[in-house]
């Protein structure tokens, strides 16, 4: 389990705050750690930590023509299924990861010239992150 300390307290995966400021938080799982902040300028903004766990992932190139790499860290945990799908939520791709391997790649040759979006299993979660087809 991903374990989240917050500057603030709280110690859930998902912030919420009523002040303006900044916000830093730690994640530890096992040996690992990550960190990462947020500066907060509106009264009101909740944000999550996608982008502190994502930290150890490269997604490239992006925009892409004919093959997307992802590759990340070992010590990210990126183990399921990793879908590729339209804005309207269609899946076009779609590959299934092991936590052994840490690299990945996907033709998007057969694919649309667009936007899609990139699902990707992280320590028990997922994420998602724009591509760009050309």
């Amino acid at each position: 389990n991903v374990q989240y300390n917050w500057n603030n307290g709280s110690n859930d995966a998902k912030l919420t705050v009523s002040q303006p400021g900044e916000y830093a938080v730690t994640l530890n799982r096992g040996p690992f750690q990550a960190s990462g902040s947020i500066v907060v300028a509106e009264k009101t903004a909740s944000t999550s930590i996608n982008d502190a766990l994502l930290s150890g992932l490269s997604i490239f190139p992006n925009p892409v023509k004919d093959r997307v790499t992802l590759a990340w860290e070992s010590n990210l945990e990126i183990e399921g299924t990793i879908r590729l799908y339209t804005p309207e939520g269609k899946t076009v791709l779609s590959r299934d990861v092991r936590s052994d391997i840490q690299e990945v790649q996907l033709e998007t040759t057969q694919l649309a010239s667009g936007l899609y979006f990139l699902q990707i299993p992280v320590a028990g979660t997922s994420v998602t992150r724009k591509l760009l087809v050309e």
